[in-house]
């Protein structure tokens, strides 16, 4: 995989702005080719492939980005009452699932690891992102929705938002190989918009680039911005750059896909998945559609 620091596509896209070229709009989203409703976490897995999972069913998809074919893997030992909401691969060899539940006022919501034989994908770990670390809550059907991952270690997002001297944030949080977490606050860009994906690439300071996706309904943006290494204590306040607004071709639109899950690819565009289900119906079909950052 190409690495290139966030800070380098930001330049890029401000010179790319400046000689008045604006990137395409997406276009000629691949349908994906599964029966499988809901699907959310979007992931990089093994030999490069996109891997994806269904908020109830359980299994692992693995989808073919040129043809947009589906295999099925089963997924063995999950809590039912956990619905599955986003995904991560670590080198590894292991998976890791966001999950949420419908309780109101939770103290947390847990991250379940599973180990994939290539056949079958078991549990063998689960543990809990405490949302004490900001002084709030989840609530119901919002919870861990974004994963990614930095060497073996995960960066964590949830859909709740909090407010913080009268600005909107996201929580992100960074669990480190000894357990521990470090916190972040992400500023929004809007005043209803909550991160639904997240992507990371690791940086030589021991940091990470992250591009996000901030939605809900009318909004739907990219985000960029750098995480410095994680540290114990008070959350540490990140500003996002809005890399593409995407808002106005969203509304164009006679379905208005839900994107709940994002990858970035080697050629500078991220993959964004289709969440297809809503309030228990099928919206449309499963897609991924091609977003260009800069060019």
């Amino acid at each position: 995989m190409r690495r290139r620091h966030l800070r380098g596509s930001l330049v890029a896209l401000a010179a790319t702005a400046a000689i008045a070229c604006t990137p395409p709009l997406p276009s000629d989203p691949l349908r994906l080719e599964t029966e499988s409703p809901g699907l959310s976490g979007l992931a990089i897995g093994p030999s490069g492939s996109l891997w994806a999972i269904p908020e109830e069913s359980r299994y692992l998809l693995r989808i073919d980005r040129d043809t947009g074919a589906v295999d099925s893997f089963p997924i063995e030992g999950m809590p039912e009452r956990l619905e599955a909401e986003a995904l991560a691969y670590r080198p590894d060899g292991q998976f890791v699932v966001g999950t949420e539940t419908d309780g109101d006022s939770r103290s947390y919501d847990d991250l379940v690891v599973l180990a994939f034989d290539g056949r079958v994908a078991r549990v063998v770990e689960q543990f809990q992102c405490q949302y004490d670390m900001w002084g709030i809550h989840g609530s119901g059907n919002r919870g861990i929705e974004g994963l990614c991952t930095v060497g073996d270690e995960i960066v964590v997002a949830a859909e709740v938002a909090g407010s913080e001297e009268g600005r909107r944030y996201a929580p992100l949080a960074w669990r480190t190989d000894d357990g521990g977490w470090g916190a972040y606050r992400v500023w929004l860009s809007s005043e209803t918009g909550k991160l639904a994906g997240i992507a990371c690439r690791q940086r030589s300071d021991g940091g990470a680039d992250v591009v996000a996706v901030e939605r809900h309904y009318e909004v739907t943006r990219i985000l960029g911005f750098e995480l410095p290494p994680p540290r114990s204590g008070e959350p540490v306040a990140v500003e996002p750059e809005v890399l593409r607004d995407l808002d106005g071709w969203v509304r164009s639109l006679e379905m208005q896909p839900n994107f709940e899950g994002i990858v970035w690819l080697e050629d500078d565009r991220v993959a964004l998945l289709v969440d297809n289900q809503y309030r228990g119906q099928r919206t449309g079909p499963s897609e991924l559609w091609f977003v260009t950052l800069d060019e």
